[in-house]
């Protein structure tokens, strides 16, 4: 069993960690359910060791820094060997392509018509005249018929 003085009481650690205590008997619940139990004292309550101390302080920065959402999956990646400062391989090339596109991306956003082929040209001057057409059939008067007459036959 461990020194008393190594365990720290439950008020300690929501000062520590500044959250209610509630919050901490929540953030207990789940510790005790990926690691081992947390010790009592003779009335029943949780003592903290200082290894679920730290453990407790290192969930708590994967969660802030928003690695995992909650403190049960910031628990068991500790329990896996990542800490807060370890990130998750994947995350890290999802960041690399997010780069890579803001980069694309800012790249087109500086060509110029006049860089495109002339080809797009002839496609752009189809698209003029189809926005002239469709704007000149708007301008059109719409005939006046009753609703009803939308079902009849046109003829």
């Amino acid at each position: 069993m461990q020194p008393e003085d190594s365990l720290a009481s439950p008020q300690a650690i929501s000062l520590r960690l500044k959250v209610t205590d509630s919050t901490l008997r929540r953030y207990a619940r789940d510790y005790e359910q990926v690691f081992e139990g947390l010790p009592r004292d003779e009335r029943g309550g949780r003592l903290y060791p200082n290894e679920a101390v730290d453990r407790l302080e290192q969930a708590q920065e994967l969660t802030r820094s928003g690695q995992v959402t909650g403190m049960r999956a910031a628990f068991e990646t500790l329990r896996r060997g990542r800490g807060p400062s370890q990130q998750d391989p994947t995350l890290e090339a999802l960041k690399v392509v997010h780069e890579e596109l803001l980069t694309l991306h800012s790249r087109i956003d500086r060509l110029e018509l006049h860089q495109l082929p002339t080809e797009n040209d002839e496609m752009l001057q189809f698209y003029r005249e189809e926005v002239l057409r469709l704007q000149a059939q708007l301008a059109r008067p719409i005939s006046k018929r009753p609703w009803w007459r939308l079902w009849e036959a046109r003829g």
